[in-house]
């Protein structure tokens, strides 16, 4: 992530910290020394559905912000993929039901409930 972002720009006062934890890192740099200078790569639903720090804000990449609406339509070019994957000989009929609600409403109303991005318009 560092040289997506940074290329070969050094970044200031290097302080680098093994940090444990997405909920760490969001707390660490809302925490920082010079906090207009900190920066940090954390999941969205962790900053808006978890720690919920009002110091911290998530950035726009090419001038295109983290909403919903532009990680649904890949807009906003930094997602991280969840899958459902299943072993193809499976024989257990509950698997199939499974995957069928993750993709109803009433899973894609759960996922976007605990702060993930559902799919779909």
């Amino acid at each position: 992530m560092m040289l997506r972002f940074m290329g070969d720009v050094a970044i200031m006062d290097p302080e680098i910290k093994e940090i444990r934890g997405m909920g760490s890192i969001i707390e660490q740099v809302a925490d920082y020394k010079s906090k207009s200078g900190s920066i940090g790569f954390s999941f969205r639903f962790y900053v808006e559905g978890i720690i919920k720090n009002p110091d911290i804000k998530m950035i726009a990449v090419d001038g295109v912000a983290p909403t919903v609406e532009n990680v649904k339509n890949n807009k906003y070019p930094i997602i991280a993929p969840v899958h459902a994957v299943t072993y193809a000989g499976n024989t257990n009929e509950n698997v199939d039901k499974l995957l069928k609600w993750m993709l109803s409403e009433e899973g894609q109303y759960i996922i976007e409930e605990t702060g993930y991005v559902g799919i779909g318009n």
